[in-house]
């Protein structure tokens, strides 16, 4: 029967186990001075070696040598524990047995010796999706455990394990797994398996496993089945469904230049071609990552053609700019994940990237982010001492001055930025025009940001009245002006592009 690579290359020892010595060596020495708890917690990233971690210390205790830092894996009780037959080692998956009952059961039985083993191990992967009254009964043996009995707790989300469980176990956390580990890792199957492949196709697959290296093993034995031959990078991006790197450059530089109409049909080209709107985004932020990391001489592992592509695309947006924009995209990934239609969203995140030609793309960041806003710390305690317009200064001018206005909006943008980067950056696009003792008249630049605005707009009150400490209203008026009207004809052309259409939802 076929062994698959994960499995096969699967570490038998702690000096195997990848990128993980801070765990490995303290559990070793832990073994070797006798200081076994009772209760360990593995956190960390899926694929990084947690449970594979944990049968290592679940042979080490129960070797014939043992307990031992360095298990022989060939006494009977660790060829068991390595085949999974072991009946004194229990991997119990929480996912699936996470009500009270199973625990209850685990309980029971716990107290029972080993049948032939030191140690009666139970290895509980995904503990944390045990639930509230499962935990409580868990706790109890926790607080009392045999002494024949040890719990090793596997979880990739550790936040969600009671207090009354982590303060009662020994926590390691486990990293990621670094790129160049990885590609080692993969090089030397790949040697042992005396596979064809390129260098580049190597390098992707070690980048798309971000540190999880049985995602990487995985892709690799999955890359073997795809070609009975040379396997190139063109293989990995077609079987893996990844974009071209190319893509990614010519991204940047349509939103460096302003180019919308060709950027947006890059971008429904991919979608169309099977590519998630979270893989590309991803995708985009690993390449500014390393553009930004180029240019400001950072030693990576590239060939020469390679970094000189990155120093030619880094030469069209300083490091600020490029931080900017990652910051931004980071903020569109994470909201994108609640949103119904992931690719509308995406190009219109794309589109307010790129949409205003006549604005340097410094500037078009600038007002997508926080710095040209003011920040919460500064009203309404600060704008007092500046001058306030919190108090009579705006009954006693009817209108409010355009400075003063201006100040308001751009500190109201700053309060918001806590709750949704998002919702402030379009904040940042209005134009104030008019403000009295009741009321704030806005102008925006098309009604998608308008309508934007609508829809959240008693919480964008709420911050406007913390800035002001006054009650009031916000008012919508539309832009009249023809650099505005320009703007709605390239959104029309936009829309008309994809046949898509603004529906308004009131507010």
């Amino acid at each position: 029967m076929y062994t698959v690579f994960a499995r096969k290359y699967r570490p038998r020892n702690f000096d195997e186990v990848i990128g993980q010595k801070h765990c490995t060596t303290t559990l070793k020495n832990a073994i070797s001075q006798g200081r076994i708890a009772h209760a360990y917690l593995f956190a960390g990233p899926r694929g990084v070696g947690k449970t594979t971690t944990a049968r290592i210390l679940a042979k080490a205790l129960n070797c014939d040598n043992g307990p031992t830092p360095t298990p022989c894996n060939e006494c009977i009780h660790c060829k068991e524990i390595t085949q999974g037959s072991s009946v004194d080692v229990i991997e119990i998956d929480g996912a699936s047995n996470r009500g009270i009952d199973e625990i209850r059961n685990l309980r029971e039985n716990a107290r029972y010796v080993p049948s032939s083993s030191k140690y009666k191990v139970y290895i509980i992967d995904e503990v944390h999706m045990l639930t509230d009254p499962a935990f409580n009964a868990l706790l109890k043996i926790l607080e009392e455990p045999p002494s024949h009995i040890i719990f090793i707790f596997a979880t990739t989300q550790p936040q969600k394990l009671p207090q009354t469980i982590l303060s009662r176990c020994q926590r390691f956390n486990f990293r990621r797994i670094g790129f160049e580990d990885t590609l080692s890792t993969l090089k030397l199957i790949i040697e042992k398996e005396k596979i064809k492949i390129e260098e580049n196709a190597i390098k992707l697959i070690a980048r798309k496993a971000d540190g999880a290296l049985r995602d990487a093993e995985g892709m690799l034995d999955q890359l073997v089945a795809y070609s009975d031959s040379l396997i190139r990078e063109e293989d990995v991006r077609n079987v893996l469904g990844l974009p071209s790197e190319d893509v990614f450059f010519n991204i940047q530089s349509y939103i460096a230049k302003g180019n919308t109409k060709e950027l947006l049909s890059l971008i429904q080209q991919m979608i169309e071609s099977g590519i998630s709107a979270e893989e590309i985004l991803t995708g985009f932020l690993e390449h500014l990552r390393l553009v930004l990391l180029v240019n400001t001489n950072v030693n990576i592992s590239l060939l020469p053609e390679e970094r000189k592509k990155y120093i030619t695309a880094g030469s069209q947006q300083s490091p600020n700019v490029i931080l900017r924009i990652m910051r931004f995209l980071l903020e569109t990934r994470r909201e994108m994940r609640y949103s119904e239609n992931p690719d509308i969203y995406l190009l219109e995140t794309m589109t307010r990237l790129s949409a205003f030609k006549t604005v340097p793309i410094e500037k078009i960041i600038e007002s997508l982010e926080a710095t040209p806003y003011g920040t919460a710390e500064e009203s309404p305690a600060v704008s007092e001492a500046k001058g306030s317009y919190r108090t009579d200064e705006i009954t006693a001018y009817g209108t409010a001055p355009k400075t003063k206005m201006q100040e308001i909006w751009e500190q109201v943008a700053g309060t918001m930025e806590k709750e949704s980067k998002t919702i402030a950056s379009i904040i940042a696009l209005g134009n104030p025009v008019e403000l009295d003792k009741n009321r704030i008249v806005v102008e925006f630049p098309n009604d998608f940001h308008r309508d934007a605005i609508k829809e959240k707009k008693k919480l964008v009150e709420k911050h406007l009245s913390k800035v002001t400490g006054r009650d009031l209203k916000i008012i919508f008026k539309k832009d009249k002006t023809k650099d505005i009207e320009k703007e709605n004809t390239m959104l029309k052309k936009t829309l008309k592009f994809f046949s898509a259409e603004v529906v308004s939802r009131g507010g």
